[in-house]
C-alpha cells in the first residue's frame, strides 16, 4: 500500500522552502499548481535509489533476453577464460 501523497502549493518553494525540503524525509512532495500537480519533488537519496532500481531493471531484463535467446536457440552461450574476461573489461578490470 502506498502512503497518500504530500501535497504542497509551487509558492511553498518560494516562501516556505525549508519547510518544504524538511517534507521530503518523509516522502516525495507533488508540487501543486491551482491544485493541479505540476512537479514532484524528491530527495537526491531517494532520486539516486529510484535510478539504481531501475539500472538494475534494465541489468535483469538484459540479462533475461540472453537466456531466452539461449533457450530459443537463437544464441549460443559462450564461455570465457580468466584472460579474456579481463581483456574485456579492459581498465576497469575484476572487482576485489
Amino acid at each position: 500500500m502506498h502512503p497518500v501523497p504530500q501535497m504542497a502549493p509551487i509558492s511553498d518553494l518560494k516562501h516556505r522552502h525549508l519547510e518544504v525540503f524538511k517534507r521530503l524525509k518523509n516522502g516525495p512532495v507533488i508540487l501543486a499548481n491551482r491544485s493541479q500537480p505540476a512537479a514532484v519533488l524528491v530527495s537526491p537519496e531517494r532520486w539516486n535509489a529510484i535510478v539504481e532500481y531501475i539500472d538494475d531493471l534494465e541489468c535483469s531484463i538484459e540479462a533475461l533476453k540472453a537466456e531466452l535467446a539461449i533457450a530459443r536457440g537463437e544464441d549460443a552461450l559462450e564461455r570465457l577464460t580468466p584472460a579474456e574476461i579481463e581483456e574485456w573489461l579492459g581498465d576497469e578490470g575484476l572487482p576485489d
